[in-house]
């Protein structure tokens, strides 16, 4: 594990351990450092967030929506684990659990433009245009340079049948990503 030495009996430990591992790259060993510290003091909720998304990292969504659950439980603060548990469940279709958590993450931190806009893009998928509209405009509130928000913009407008806003949010994007690769969700 590296060129350090933990004490096996010391959860910071195996969690700062995890950290530098996950920096290196090398998931399978973090997810046993943060494992370790998880099970030497089950309170450490950045070990079960940085847990939860090493199995997310691997596609494992069952134990990713464990861990982010427990850190919420153990700290309902944590405005990371809601917005990783909104991913997980977001990745396996649960939009409606998705949205709680995206929302409870905007009541954590109003200024989370992520939040914002992946609850935009959400509703977007929903087909609930008037919410994705509101949520995109509030993620280009808080950064107006964001042209994955402004493109998705211009997408809920164009279902919504207004072609002149969604002509004009479209070339917005374009104007700030000339390559024209955006995310949607």
């Amino acid at each position: 594990m590296g060129n350090f030495v933990v004490e096996p009996v010391d959860a910071m430990g195996w969690f700062s351990a995890g950290v530098i591992l996950h920096q290196e790259g090398k998931v399978a060993e973090a997810i046993d450092c943060y494992k370790k510290a998880t099970e030497l003091d089950p309170s450490l909720t950045k070990a079960w967030i940085n847990l939860g998304s090493m199995y997310h990292r691997q596609n494992d969504l069952y134990n990713a929506e464990l861990c982010q659950k427990r850190a919420v439980e153990l700290d309902p603060s944590q405005e990371l684990a809601w917005f990783n548990l909104g991913e997980v469940y977001r990745l396996q279709n649960f939009l409606g659990k998705a949205i709680e958590c995206y929302k409870k993450v905007l009541k954590l931190n109003s200024s989370h433009k992520l939040a914002a806009f992946v609850l935009g893009v959400t509703y977007l998928v929903q087909g609930d245009l008037n919410n994705a509209i509101n949520y995109l405009q509030k993620a280009l509130k808080l950064d107006s340079s964001f042209p994955d928000a402004w493109y998705n913009l211009g997408v809920a407008y164009q279902q919504k049948g207004d072609r002149k806003k969604a002509d004009k949010f479209l070339q917005k994007a374009l104007q700030l990503n000339p390559s024209g690769n955006f995310m949607s969700v």
